[in-house]
């Protein structure tokens, strides 16, 4: 009997594992590979010292200054850099960087004065060339009101770098 109960046991458990069901799972993986960021670098530039006279009525734009901006190890993936150009505006005309009482700075992009940078911000784009480019703008005085003060100013521009 006990033989019998046994194999009973043993053909249960058989034909419960004949009839287990198998599941399949599938999953998809995501990844992103991207280039390398390229270096950016730009020194201090000063625009001249000015005589007040020379501010003769608004609109009255001044000997331009060149910056320069060094781009450097751009990936050889990127094919183009878009740099966007942004900074405080005067408080008479927004399209002119904030400067000092009545004089605000004119930037352009190299060497076409009437390609105005505004402070609220403009993108020009690039193309690297063996991984590097230099981005010229100028930078200029401006009135922007009749009466005009006499001083020094510092104007901050952020320069924001994007790629594809």
């Amino acid at each position: 009997m006990k033989v019998l109960v046994t194999a009973l046991m043993a053909t249960t458990l058989l034909a419960g594992a004949a009839t287990a069901r198998a599941q399949t799972l599938s999953f998809n993986l995501t990844g992103k590979i991207q280039a390398s960021t390229c270096q950016l670098t730009a020194s201090y530039t000063a625009l001249p010292t000015t005589p007040v006279s020379l501010f003769i009525h608004v609109g009255s734009r001044l000997r331009p200054t060149t910056v320069n901006i060094n781009v450097s190890q751009c990936d050889p993936a990127i094919g183009v850099v878009h740099l966007r150009y942004s900074g405080p505006a005067d408080s008479n005309d927004a399209t002119i960087f904030r400067g000092i009482d009545g004089i605000g700075v004119h930037l352009s992009v190299f060497p076409d004065a009437s390609s105005m940078i505004l402070p609220s911000g403009t993108t020009v784009d690039y193309v690297p060339t063996k991984g590097a480019f230099l981005a010229r703008v100028t930078a200029a005085y401006y009135q922007t009101a009749e009466t005009v003060a006499v001083g020094k100013f510092a104007t901050p521009v952020t320069v924001q770098m994007t790629y594809n």
